[in-house]
């Protein structure tokens, strides 16, 4: 046998051992808020928004609790789309939270950032900037407010491979009743 194929036998081995013995395998990582960088990238997306003439998005608790609350989800599965493995669309999932209930007119929209490296709000912004989707919807003047979630964990499952990352969710919403 080969050196190579010894220890990765001696590594399976082991693994069957704790598996057998009830010993779990190490736990993704606690995810933590980051409140400074939310509140400058509220600032710096408004700031880019006077830039083109646009007026500035205000704070939506209802957006800021499910931006929060899906880039946890995001984390805690190990995942990074604007729809859920499950199906749940975007505008499904807003909706739960950003009611469309007693309005005329509803309409959502969502920015996705993800960053293996501590991340400015300067620089998640000209990334989004970088992107015309994105660009469009940091742009449009239909959006009236905004909900941000930032967050970092310092091993993240799935997609981001056991990875210390940081997510950034950006919804944007508008409601009116004409």
């Amino acid at each position: 046998m080969r050196k190579t194929a010894r220890s990765a036998l001696v590594i399976v081995i082991i693994a069957s051992l704790a598996a057998a013995s009830g010993v779990a395998a190490a736990p993704a990582s606690s995810p933590t808020q980051l409140p400074t960088l939310e509140q400058d990238l509220r600032n710096e997306i408004n700031v880019v928004r006077a830039q083109y003439g646009l007026r500035p998005l205000l704070p939506s608790p209802a957006l800021t609790t499910a931006a929060e609350s899906y880039t946890r989800t995001m984390l805690r599965r190990g995942f990074f789309d604007h729809s859920s493995p499950n199906g749940v669309t975007l505008a499904q999932r807003l909706r739960s939270r950003y009611s469309p209930a007693g309005y005329a007119r509803w309409t959502v929209g969502e920015n996705l950032l993800s960053s293996s490296e501590a991340i400015g709000a300067k620089r998640a912004v000209e990334l989004w900037m970088d992107s015309p989707h994105h660009r469009d919807n940091l742009l449009s003047p239909t959006f009236r407010q905004m909900g941000i979630a930032a967050v970092h964990q310092q091993s993240a499952p799935g997609v981001f491979g056991g990875n210390e990352v940081v997510v950034i969710t950006l919804d944007l919403g508008a409601r009116s009743t004409s």
